[in-house]
């Protein structure tokens, strides 16, 4: 087996500039091991020389949502990623969320350090960049107006400074994001830093989501559908007993809708004339404050003639 020798420099923690899909980020080491999930790779090389050009990993859950670590061996080359280790954090399954969700999150991922037996984090910060000397005294070089960082000394005190990730918005066009540039593909495979052993390596990720206290509104048009007639026979109607009878559940559009008779009447028609409604007969029903606006034509048909009766609604709300 190698033996790994502790080199003085990565014993401290290091903040180190990079570039991410689309900001700076922090690069820096803790000892806390992640909290929702590791990725342990054996046999990296064979990985790497292999035509695979990603490995996704299985699906864990974290913060309600499920998710998956996207690994690049040879990196990301779409993404300028070419020549480093790539990692990203994907969204894996939204079936069940809402149209036009979105999720505000705030993630980190790792890669273990055998030499340092530490998780160097990579995340986005809030605050800006900072590093520190091997002495444990902080250098200061940019940082958001108010922090004196002069005042903090000790290690932990640093750490809670400068490990708070920025979110990043999930939605329906961006259900994976993270690094193209995570390390250096030779510096990564360089056994004397640490992070390839035994031809083994160790990924890991912590996702934490913020639920927004803002209001929200989806208005989703559609065209005209081609299937858009539904056909209702409804049979010994002189036998109908019910004050209301409805039809089974037929879907137009994106839609599942359903028609409402009161074969004696409803409200001021009551005793006098048949009543029929459109209803809406979606799970949409059950979220608050749902508007459906529809153009649609009511038609019982004379089975005699063509002389049929009709009424048309036009941008009527159901809700």
């Amino acid at each position: 087996m190698t033996s790994l020798k502790r080199s003085p420099i990565q014993e401290d923690i290091k903040i180190i500039p990079a570039k991410a899909e689309d900001d700076n980020v922090l690069k820096w080491l803790r000892e806390r091991e992640p909290e929702h999930f590791l990725l342990k790779v054996e046999s990296f090389s064979v990985l790497s020389e292999s035509e695979i050009e990603k490995y996704e990993s299985d699906e864990f859950e974290a913060a309600g949502y499920k998710w998956r670590l996207i690994l690049y061996p040879k990196g990301d080359k779409k993404r300028n990623g070419s020549n480093h280790i790539s990692l990203y954090l994907s969204l894996s399954d939204t079936k069940g969320l809402p149209q036009g969700w979105e999720a505000k999150v705030h993630f980190s991922l790792f890669v273990y350090n055998n030499i340092s037996d530490k998780y160097l984090t990579i995340q986005v910060p809030k605050t800006s960049i900072v590093s520190r000397t091997l002495f444990g005294r902080p250098n200061l070089h940019t940082l958001k107006a108010g922090h004196q960082l002069a005042n903090y000394n000790k290690h932990e005190e640093c750490d809670r400074l400068v490990g708070d990730a920025s979110s990043r918005r999930f939605h329906g066009l961006k259900r994976e994001r993270g690094f193209a540039q995570l390390l250096p593909l030779d510096y990564f495979k360089d056994i004397s830093n640490g992070y390839l052993f035994d031809d083994t390596c160790v990924f890991g990720a912590e996702v934490f989501v913020t639920k927004s206290a803002a209001n929200r509104q989806c208005l989703s048009m559609m065209k005209e559908t081609k299937n858009r007639i539904f056909t209702w026979k409804v049979e010994h109607f002189s036998t109908i007993k019910e004050d209301i009878f409805y039809s089974n559940k037929f879907k137009i559009g994106d839609l599942q809708w359903k028609l409402q008779l009161f074969p004696k009447g409803n409200a001021n028609s009551k005793g006098k004339s048949l009543s029929l409604y459109l209803e809406v007969a979606d799970e949409l029903t059950s979220r608050a404050n749902w508007k459906v606006y529809a153009e649609y034509t009511l038609r019982i048909r004379n089975q005699v003639s063509s002389n049929h009766i009709e009424s048309d609604g036009t941008c009527l709300p159901l809700s």
